[in-house]
């Protein structure tokens, strides 16, 4: 009996990963390196807001996931907030950029686009090189492209005084912005604003080989999960994520 139980667990983990969503939550944990605790409201949003869209889902933070084989039929990779190291070889590395660059969709939320920084490949595949934030507080986002699929049914006036991180970054020429904000409307931005950085972006999409990859750098905050202006655009960046 025992032998027949760990021939099934061993099949379980190698088969193929059957879900049309894998919500990834993996961050690295050295000393020193900071953990967001919205990993789990993210990963649970996200995967409440694909069922809603008869989306099946895979939440995991196992990185042996990462491989051709087992993302071959994966329609989307949602990154949940990771941070710092989220893999463990430069193979599962590989095999995450390449279903991408291959066709696949990527949505990465908050601080997942700062994961995996010595990665050259990675920065491009998101589209930003993280440089820092001002501390937590209100700032307006303004929409660039009204028109995009991922403001469908987002009412601009929400995202007036919304309360997060905005994240600095050295963005890629060949993003395109969404929607952003004005930085030198926030108090204590005065050293990034010196460096050159003004209007930045706060979601973005970015061209990768054949895939579509989105960049949405709010969400820092557990609670803001909840609210229906953030799940609305976390929703449409996901189905956005799946057109071919």
């Amino acid at each position: 009996m025992k032998t027949v139980l760990l021939a099934v667990v061993l099949f379980v983990a190698g088969s193929v990963l059957a879900a049309d969503v894998l919500i990834y939550t993996k961050f690295g944990q050295k000393k020193g390196q900071y953990i967001h605790s919205c990993v789990r409201p993210c990963a649970q949003t996200v995967k409440e807001l694909c069922e809603r869209n008869g989306l099946t889902t895979e939440i995991t933070d196992d990185p042996g996931v990462m491989t051709p084989e087992r993302l071959k039929q994966v329609k989307t990779i949602v990154l949940a907030s990771n941070n710092n190291e989220i893999v463990d070889t430069d193979a599962q590395r590989k095999a995450l950029m390449d279903y991408v660059a291959n066709g696949g969709g990527l949505v990465s939320i908050h601080s997942a686009l700062a994961s995996e920084r010595p990665c050259k490949r990675f920065r491009e595949m998101v589209g930003s090189t993280f440089v820092m934030h001002p501390r937590q507080q209100p700032f307006d986002v303004e929409v660039i492209d009204a028109g995009h699929r991922i403001l469908k049914d987002v009412n601009s006036a929400d995202w007036k005084g919304w309360v997060d991180e905005l994240y600095v970054c050295e963005t890629a020429p060949n993003i395109h912005v969404v929607m952003s904000a004005d930085l030198s409307k926030l108090k204590d931005a005065q050293k990034v604003l010196d460096k050159g950085f003004k209007i930045v972006p706060v979601v973005y999409t970015v061209p990768f080989g054949k895939g579509r990859s989105v960049v949405l750098t709010p969400g820092h905050n557990d609670a803001d999960y909840q609210k229906l202006q953030w799940r609305k655009l976390i929703e449409n960046a996901i189905l956005w994520s799946l057109e071919r």
